[in-house]
């Protein structure tokens, strides 16, 4: 279909007084055998080839993938309709990058605000092998965190997610943590918590293996509640 839309717009001929008043055929295999058509196309500006070009080929692909047949329209009307189409393209492009970067503007405010409020630390990532003495016999990792709580205001709980890293920052594994034990104003609270280990999993055996000073934390926040019942949470 191309290799005609290509034909059409190379094709050197001379005729026709209005080439935009030139009707473009309903289907795609008429058009190789309309020589005025032909002729007016050269006749146009090669921007504007383009735009028809392109119009061509957009249409040929919505009919080939089941968009039934086309109204027959003209030269300049295609042309016309296709500079509207790329300008609503640009438009919606426009917009959705706008949104992107609003959405992730508000992110980067929000990151900070929780950044002012907990601090949050890994103290001890051990990993433990299962044995018969501790009657445990599934092989885990355990690990301690210190909130620090930054405000006047205690906490009632706090959820988040968190990233161990190698020293590259390439993420090993991510978990969620949710503490509901509360942190005074001011003060620090600890977390001790087990995570299974799973031998088919690489990322598991590489975070075993690789001792804490080796790795890179981070704390993704997630929801913060007070005690005074207000609540801080990340956008969607």
């Amino acid at each position: 279909m191309w290799k005609v839309v290509a034909l059409l717009l190379s094709l050197c001929f001379i005729g026709c007084s209005d080439p935009y008043a030139q009707k473009l055929p309903a289907s795609i295999d008429g058009l190789e055998k309309d020589e005025a058509l032909k002729k007016a196309i050269q006749k146009l500006p090669e921007q504007e080839k383009a735009l028809l070009g392109q119009f061509l080929l957009r249409r040929g692909l919505a009919q080939a993938f089941g968009g039934g047949g086309a109204e027959e329209v003209t030269v300049r009307q295609a042309i016309d309709r296709q500079r509207r189409w790329l300008e609503e393209q640009a438009k919606q492009e426009a917009e959705a990058k706008a949104l992107a970067d609003r959405v992730k503007a508000e992110r980067e405010a929000k990151r900070k605000e929780f950044a002012e409020t907990l601090t949050v630390a890994v103290t001890s990532l051990q990993f433990v092998k299962g044995s018969f003495a501790s009657r445990r016999f599934d092989d885990r990792f355990q690990i301690t965190l210190a909130f620090q709580n930054k405000t006047a205001r205690a906490f009632a709980g706090v959820k988040g997610t968190l990233v161990f890293a190698d020293m590259f920052g390439t993420a090993i594994k991510q978990i969620s943590i949710a503490y509901d034990q509360g942190i005074e104003a001011g003060s620090t609270a600890t977390w001790a918590g087990e995570v299974d280990f799973n031998q088919f999993i690489d990322d598991d055996k590489k975070l075993a293996s690789t001792p804490l000073d080796k790795l890179k934390t981070s704390w993704l926040p997630e929801h913060y509640i007070f005690s005074d019942g207000t609540a801080m949470k990340m956008p969607d």
